[in-house]
């Protein structure tokens, strides 16, 4: 994931977060096309979206949520961030993390809708090397 937010600069990153159904747990990260091409927004490419949720389900897994970077900010969501996640059913149980290229090191966070917004969650992250 940070790795994708890095190559994205200097617009936001942006990909799925996919996993075992109703899970926590992050088995693949699918980087996705930041169709907005913005550094402050993002917006998943549709057909890439699309096929990813076609090829978790064809291995029995679920898309669980959704990366995305922020380039010039903390890794704290933004007024966007939690009206895009509060706005769509689908996103409900979703994990929503943000990675924060704004200082000399990453920083990753991760989020929950909770109430009116998304509340933070703790998050374990586990390098992962291809």
């Amino acid at each position: 994931m940070v790795r994708e937010a890095v190559n994205a600069l200097p617009l936001e990153g942006c990909g799925l977060l996919v996993g075992e159904p109703a899970g926590n747990r992050v088995l693949r990260f699918e980087p996705i096309t930041n169709e907005a091409a913005s550094e402050r927004m993002f917006r998943l490419d549709a057909m890439q979206y699309l096929s990813a949720g076609m090829q978790a389900e064809a291995e029995g897994l679920d898309i669980i949520g959704v990366m995305h970077s922020h380039p010039l900010t903390s890794a704290v969501p933004s007024d966007h961030d939690t009206t895009t996640a509060t706005g769509h059913l689908i996103s409900a149980t979703w994990h929503w993390v943000i990675v924060s290229l704004a200082g000399p090191v990453p920083v990753v966070r991760s989020y929950r809708r909770g109430g009116p917004g998304l509340v933070e969650e703790p998050l374990r992250l586990v390098e992962h090397r291809p």
